[in-house]
């Protein structure tokens, strides 16, 4: 049994923030401003084996984040734009309880330690809550969704040099809809001279939280961001693996990137790419 707690407390008033997010040099800060955000994590896992092939772990969790925003006179007008904030609070609350159930069977396995094949299965629940009062922007809210999932994986593993994953999952967002996304990644092993190739891709699904389609700065016509992804790279080991070296190579294609716009607002970008190159080093 697993059980896990967290939780933050941060506020601050304006003296170290501004309004617009340029910072005091391009936007005053208002001392009669502050931000607030808590947030909460509780949950409990457990993991046992039910077979000697059967390995399963149940997870129940909810997640609650608080947002505080108060805007109190005088109200200066900010040198970003000449403009105040608005006078008034807003309160939001958004929250998240979720419920996982995942099973690892183990389909076959040689005595020799020469092949091995692991498949995993299982399904997940969850329930997103938002609810604010708005006395700053008139911009109250409550809406619930409902979003399930089932998952299917398959691992590999050849002679303990080859290990192969690939899986599915069916994703149903009661607003959005079905999505189908798939990943899957290899690992190369070369003993004889200590390095590994290794590489993954696959595509991902994101639905709109409900603080950017209801928020102040929200749009409640933004569409989910979708994304396809791959990597590739190379490790080497050195004097019995005290030092490894790796370089990874990534690229990211995204569709409905959720960002701000020229107006602080949520919005869309319909297309959208990050590359590069990864280095790191251990000893």
């Amino acid at each position: 049994l697993k059980f896990v707690f967290r939780g933050s407390d941060e506020h601050k008033g304006f003296y170290e923030d501004s309004s617009s997010g340029y910072g005091p040099a391009a936007d005053k800060p208002d001392p009669n401003d502050k931000l607030g955000s808590d947030d909460l994590l509780a949950g409990i896992e457990y993991h046992g084996k039910i077979l000697p092939v059967w390995e399963m772990t149940v997870r129940a969790g909810d997640y609650l984040i608080d947002y505080h925003v108060a805007s109190t006179p005088p109200n200066p007008a900010s040198n970003f734009g000449g403009f105040s904030q608005p006078t008034g609070r807003t309160f939001a609350r958004e929250r998240r309880p979720q419920f996982d159930f995942q099973n690892d069977v183990t389909a076959f396995e040689d005595d020799g330690g020469n092949f091995k094949d692991v498949v995993t299965f299982g399904a997940n629940v969850e329930q997103e809550s938002f609810a604010q009062q708005d006395t700053q922007f008139g911009n109250n809210v409550t809406q619930t969704r409902l979003n399930y999932a089932g998952y299917l994986q398959d691992h590999i593993e050849l002679f303990q040099r080859a290990y192969i994953t690939g899986g599915l999952r069916e994703e149903a967002n009661q607003q959005f809809g079905m999505f189908t996304t798939g990943h899957g990644d290899a690992s190369i092993l070369i003993p004889e001279s200590d390095s590994r190739v290794h590489g993954s891709l696959g595509n991902a699904f994101r639905a709109p939280s409900f603080f950017e389609f209801f928020s102040s700065y929200g749009d409640p016509n933004l569409k989910p961001e979708q994304n396809f992804a791959y990597d590739a790279g190379f490790e080497q080991h050195f004097w019995n693996k005290r030092i490894t070296l790796d370089a990874t190579y990534f690229n990211n294609h995204f569709r409905n990137l959720i960002d701000f716009n020229s107006a602080f607002k949520f919005d869309n970008i319909s297309r959208a790419e990050t590359n590069g190159f990864e280095f790191s080093a251990e000893f």
